[in-house]
């Protein structure tokens, strides 16, 4: 049986990414987040998008296209 996991609410969520961005140096992908986190990958991009939108985190594009929040 394949387990879903916890339903974490949005303070947590951003909790758990800011302590990965923080032993990440302050740089984090979505897939990053999604894998590190046990969030989908739709939980984390919305979350870090909040994040962005709170101006808690900036974006940053790679030479490869590559989202970073920052």
């Amino acid at each position: 049986m394949v387990q879903t996991p916890p339903t974490r609410s949005e303070a947590d969520r951003e909790r758990l990414i800011l302590r990965l961005a923080e032993q990440e140096h302050g740089r984090v992908t979505v897939p990053e987040v999604a894998a590190r986190c046990d969030l989908t990958i739709a939980e984390s991009k919305a979350t870090l998008d909040r994040l962005v939108m709170a101006q808690v985190a900036t974006i940053q594009v790679t030479q490869g296209g590559v989202l970073v929040y920052v």
